[in-house]
């Protein structure tokens, strides 16, 4: 799923636009007959337009990343990759439940975990 570039493309203030047709001199006067509040307040609302299309841009961005890993998941859950694994997990579970409820030395000998008593014992690889 490719969401590509955000479908808003901003433009600049058509003040902007106007003031680079103007000679300097008329400059003052053209703002003062379009009024400075209004340029100033369609500044602030192109700085927020600008600013939710950063946050467009970075929420596509996540839910690219978010279907991208959905599609991976998908796969892995069709794979027998995963019913492997999922068999080794739980072999590994039932390990730990043996070891837990048995001798902790023998238990550890099942799970084949070495402790620093048999390192310091030389029953490394027994």
């Amino acid at each position: 799923m490719d969401f590509g570039e955000p479908l808003i493309e901003l433009r600049q203030l058509s003040w902007n636009q106007v003031v680079q047709k103007l000679y300097p001199a008329e400059v003052e006067e053209a703002k003062r007959i379009v009024g400075a509040r209004a340029i100033e307040h369609n500044e602030m609302l192109l700085q927020e337009a600008e600013a939710l299309r950063e946050i467009l841009i970075d929420c596509q961005e996540e839910l690219q990343k978010q279907a991208v890993a959905k599609e991976w998941h998908d796969r892995m859950a069709q794979t027998p990759l995963r019913e492997y694994l999922e068999k080794e997990i739980a072999m590994f579970v039932d390990a730990l439940r043996q070891a837990n409820s048995s001798d902790t030395d023998s238990a550890q000998d099942k799970i084949g975990i070495m402790t620093m008593k048999d390192l310091k014992s030389g029953r490394v690889g027994e």
